[in-house]
């Protein structure tokens, strides 16, 4: 199952009734980059610290950190419309 399969299966079970909201949740995390996807699975769907996502990146944790609040952005911004 992908990242973006599994987000919407939790999003339908906590919103059973809200169909217009679970389309609008999968095109924001279908217009994210690959790497936007990868953060946000790791995070909230296996649960590792911004550190561990950094050291799998090979890069800054800064960086992890820029790009997690970037993804969370487009949804914000899809939602506050």
């Amino acid at each position: 199952m992908s990242y973006v399969d599994e987000v919407i299966q939790l999003v339908i079970e906590k919103n059973p009734a809200e169909p217009e909201f679970h389309q609008a949740v999968k095109e924001v995390l279908e217009s994210l980059p690959s790497r936007q996807h990868k953060i946000l699975s790791m995070y909230y769907i296996d649960k590792k610290n911004l550190e561990q996502i950094a050291e799998s990146f090979n890069c800054n944790e800064k960086t992890i950190r820029r790009q997690k609040l970037e993804a969370i952005k487009r949804f914000k911004e899809k939602f506050n419309t």
